[in-house]
């Protein structure tokens, strides 16, 4: 879901991101660490639906489209 789906480095993403962002929730707030780490995931989701591989192939695509083939 947050690191996209189908792919590889996808689930690489949402892997490191499961692994790291509880730790560093924990290290905002003792008291809520849940909370803290729904709403980044939410806000991830939100900002990210085709997920952080999927955005990134997307922006590589349209990078590639805008560069173009040079015609004289």
């Amino acid at each position: 879901m947050v690191g996209g789906l189908a792919s590889i480095s996808g689930a690489i993403y949402g892997a490191i991101f499961i692994q790291f962002v509880p730790h560093l929730a924990e290290n905002i707030s003792k008291a809520a660490p849940s909370a803290i780490f729904g709403l980044l995931l939410i806000a991830f989701v939100y900002v990210l639906p085709i997920g952080i591989a999927g955005s990134i192939k997307k922006l590589h695509m349209q990078y590639l489209a805008r560069r173009g083939p040079k015609v004289p």
